[in-house]
């Protein structure tokens, strides 16, 4: 039986890296592309190592799928997808990447996804991926969903999920890979102490599943500031990048 592999930041819970904050600065990104996405492709080498050797000579070939929950052009989605490919795709390995882009930070309806359902159940009937890798909430939350009909008995390595629970695995013993939250408390905090004389602090979301669960977490810490700061939360999709430079 296979045993999902969640790591965490030293200090805290066993084996699941905890990453604060998201795309805050070049440093940031270049630790995920350096660090962070070796983490997820030693999660995909340890599944595609268990192929039994007796099928891989059968079958010289592997093939990975790659989800992304946004678009190419996105830096986000295009560091992981360089890191993943910088290691998988290389002249000593007969590897063959397939990548996906759900585009679900600006189309995000119901009827949208179940239009993706449909579209990959047609395009990928006839192929067997050896591992998915997914990147970002809305594609683990549709692999959750649609895991066994379209990609039965196939593993996926998760990463840059949020708010993530154990219970989001239930059921589904095929699942591992790399959490991430945003530390809001801590940079409440930090705003604090480095600007003591602070009367507010606008956080700026967007009106995507991430935007939405990081003002949840932000209605819930706002209360403890009630009575020493005001804490305005902001709808990003009806700001324009402009008008973000004048806040």
């Amino acid at each position: 039986m296979r045993k999902r592999l969640i790591y965490k930041e030293s200090g805290q819970g066993h084996g699941r890296i905890k990453i604060d904050g998201r795309k805050t600065n070049e440093r940031t990104v270049r630790w995920f592309g350096e660090n962070y996405l070796m983490i997820i492709l030693l999660g995909a080498y340890i599944l595609l190592a268990w192929t039994p050797l007796s099928y891989a000579q059968d079958n010289p070939g592997k093939k990975v799928l790659v989800l992304n929950s946004y678009h190419r052009a996105f830096e986000w989605t295009d560091r992981i997808v360089q890191g993943i490919i910088s290691v998988l795709e290389t002249e000593e390995q007969d590897i063959e990447i397939y990548v996906e882009d759900m585009d679900s930070k600006r189309f995000s309806s119901k009827a949208y996804f179940q239009e993706l359902q449909k579209i990959y159940a047609l395009k990928f009937s006839n192929l067997k991926f050896d591992v998915i890798i997914c990147s970002d909430d809305n594609a683990f939350q549709f692999l959750l969903r649609n895991h066994n009909d379209l990609f039965a008995d196939t593993p996926v390595v998760f990463c840059g999920v949020n708010h993530f629970e154990d219970s989001m695995l239930k059921g589904h013993k095929l699942f591992t890979g790399v959490v991430e939250t945003t530390d809001i408390r801590s940079n409440i905090e930090l705003i604090l102490k480095l600007h003591p004389e602070t009367k507010s602090i606008a956080v700026i979301t967007d009106n995507t599943p991430t935007g939405e669960s990081t003002r949840n977490v932000l209605e819930q810490v706002s209360k403890d500031y009630s009575a020493i700061v005001e804490i305005i939360s902001l709808d990003g999709s009806k700001i324009t990048r402009a008008e973000t430079h004048l806040l």
